[in-house]
């Protein structure tokens, strides 16, 4: 469930979740997901919900992350977003 529907995954490249990918997976038939991970650096949550015909989705990262949400990509820096 934290890889694919939230979508909270490490960066190979960068252990320990020093650099972290978000890219959950909605699904309407849910309605609702919501979770979160404790990294040494910091909470990485990751929420989607159906909202008025599409999903919106709440992402907090104590890092710098790649979000990939229905297919955009953003890079971010350590902060909370929605999309």
């Amino acid at each position: 469930v934290v890889e694919y529907a939230l979508g909270i995954k490490p960066v190979e490249s960068a252990p320990g979740f020093e650099r972290v990918i978000i890219a959950p997976h909605a699904d309407a038939r849910i309605g609702w997901l919501g979770g979160e991970f404790h990294s040494r650096h910091g909470r990485i949550v990751s929420k989607w919900e159906v909202f008025e015909g599409g999903f919106r989705y709440r992402i907090v990262t104590p890092v710098k992350a790649t979000v990939i949400i229905e297919g955009r990509t953003y890079e971010v820096e350590a902060g909370e977003y929605f999309f």
